[in-house]
């Protein structure tokens, strides 16, 4: 699969291409994470957007908690 994006952001133009494969058990996992499949992430800049929004506000969820979790135990 070959997506090709283009996404005008203010003067900026943004062009990305993506070539992914995926299977059947990372598609179900990407809808069961984010509700899109990987078509639309690949074709959708701003679905695509989202969910790596999303993935970094997890990840920075995580890395706090696990702060606490370092500094209660000290």
């Amino acid at each position: 699969m070959l997506g090709l994006l283009y996404q005008q952001i203010g003067s900026w133009r943004v062009i990305n291409q993506l070539k992914m494969n995926y299977n059947s058990e990372m598609e179900k996992a990407m809808f069961q994470s984010h509700g899109i499949g990987y078509e639309r992430y690949c074709n959708d800049f701003s679905a695509r957007m989202k969910v790596e929004a999303r993935r970094e506000e997890d990840y920075n969820k995580e890395k706090r908690l696990l702060q606490e979790l370092g500094n209660t135990n000290s």
